[in-house]
C-alpha cells in the first residue's frame, strides 16, 4: 500500500495527497530524486522506504521530452535497463530527450541521434512511437499491460529484488523492504500491417511466422472505395500478385512504417495512420474494424490509457472525436482475408 501511495505522488501532481507533501518535501524535486531528511515525518519515511521498488518498475514515456534526462533517466521500452547503454562521449549539460526531436516532422532527428549515440541506442531510440500532438512526459509501471502499479506486480517486483539482494548478501537502501510484508511492496517478432477500409477501415498484422520482413520493418498500405456495388477479389501467390477491385476506387496509398515492438503496437500505429488519410482524403462516414480486440477495447474505452502506447491512444482518440459518423469494432481475422492478401500486395513495393 505504500508502494501506492509513493505511485500517487509520481502520477497525481493535483491529488490531495501530493498537495500535503510538496510544500515541505518535494519543494523542487520529484519524488524520484527527492533525498530523505532526518527530521522527516513517520509516514514519508515509510514511503520513501518503496521508493526504490517504483525507481525500478517505471519508466518513462516520451511526450515533449521536457522532464527526461538523456544519460540518467529509463526512457527506452524493450530495451536493456530502459536506459542509453553506451553513453554519448560528450555529456551535454542538462542534456533533455526533447532535444532529439525533430518538432517540424515530429519525428526523431534521425541524424543527430545517429551522431551522438552507438548504433545499438539508435535502433531502439528510433523504434520509439511518438504523438503527432503535443503532450507531456509520463511514467508508466513496466510490469503489466495496463501501465499503472498494482500490488500484486508491486509484490512480485519486490520478491525478484529481495532474492538479488539475498543472492549479493547485501541491503537493499532504505532497508527494510521485505516483500512479504504487504505494507513495503511497492522482442516479440514484428509483422506487417496493413490498412483498408471498404466503407471504412481494418487494421490488420502480418502473422509473427512471416519470414519474408524478418521481423524488421513493416508496410501499411490503404485502399479506399464506396461502400455500396463494391466488390474485392484478391489472390495471393508467391512470386505473383494481383488484386482486383470491381467498384469505383476513392483514394489509395502506400507507405512504409517504422519499426514496431508487439503487435498491440502495430495496429495502433496503422489505425492512426488510417484515421489520418481518411481525414485529410474527407471521408465523414469511416469504420475502423481490427482484430486486436486490446486494441479496439482501448479506442472504445473513455479510460485514460497509462501504458508506454497511452499516447498513441490519445491521438486516435483525438482524432476519432472530430469525425462525426466513427464506428469501431472488432473482427475476427477469419474476416479480414482481402485486407491480409493486400499487405502481402503492398510488401512489394
Amino acid at each position: 500500500m505504500l508502494a501506492k501511495q509513493g505511485w500517487r505522488l509520481m502520477q497525481g501532481k493535483n491529488s490531495l495527497l501530493y498537495g500535503c507533501f510538496k510544500a515541505k518535501y518535494l519543494p523542487r524535486w520529484s519524488f524520484l530524486e527527492v533525498v530523505e531528511t532526518p527530521n522527516s515525518s513517520f509516514v514519508w519515511r515509510s514511503i520513501m522506504v518503496s521508493r526504490e521498488i517504483l525507481e525500478r518498475g517505471s519508466c518513462w514515456r516520451v511526450g515533449d521530452g521536457l522532464a527526461i534526462r538523456v544519460n540518467r533517466d529509463k526512457w527506452i521500452p524493450n530495451h536493456p535497463t530502459n536506459m542509453v547503454i553506451h553513453p554519448p562521449q560528450e555529456d551535454e549539460w542538462e542534456w533533455s530527450v526533447v532535444e532529439l526531436i525533430n518538432w517540424t516532422t515530429r519525428t526523431w532527428d534521425r541524424q543527430l541521434v545517429e551522431t551522438k549515440f552507438h548504433s545499438e541506442d539508435v535502433e531502439a531510440i528510433l523504434r520509439i512511437p511518438l504523438s503527432r500532438r503535443h503532450s507531456i512526459d509520463k511514467l508508466f509501471w513496466l510490469h503489466n499491460r495496463e501501465g499503472k502499479y498494482s500490488e500484486k506486480s508491486g509484490y512480485h517486483l519486490a520478491k525478484q529484488l529481495w532474492r538479488e539482494v539475498d543472492s549479493q548478501g547485501e541491503c537493499l537502501t532504505g532497508g527494510g523492504i521485505n516483500p512479504n510484508r504487504r505494507g513495503y511492496t511497492g522482442s516479440v517478432s514484428t509483422g506487417e500491417a496493413c490498412l483498408c477500409f471498404s466503407g471504412g477501415i481494418q487494421s490488420i498484422p502480418e502473422p509473427p511466422s512471416c519470414t519474408e520482413c524478418n521481423g524488421e520493418e513493416f508496410e501499411m498500405g490503404t485502399a479506399a472505395w464506396t461502400p455500396v456495388q463494391t466488390q474485392l477479389r484478391c489472390s495471393y501467390f508467391p512470386g505473383n500478385s494481383s488484386v482486383r477491385i470491381q467498384g469505383e476506387v476513392m483514394a489509395s496509398f502506400l507507405a512504409r512504417g517504422p519499426p514496431i515492438a508487439d503487435s498491440e503496437e502495430a495496429k495502433l500505429l496503422a489505425c492512426r495512420k488510417a484515421l489520418e488519410f481518411a481525414v485529410d482524403t474527407g471521408f465523414t462516414y469511416i469504420v475502423v474494424e481490427g482484430n486486436n480486440t486490446v486494441v479496439m477495447n482501448a479506442i472504445l474505452s473513455s479510460r485514460t490509457a497509462y501504458s508506454w502506447l497511452g499516447h498513441l491512444y490519445d491521438d486516435v482518440k483525438c482524432m476519432a472525436a472530430g469525425i462525426s459518423n466513427l464506428t469501431v469494432s472488432y473482427v475476427s481475422r477469419t474476416a479480414n482475408s482481402v485486407a491480409h492478401s493486400l499487405a502481402h500486395f503492398a510488401k512489394k513495393y
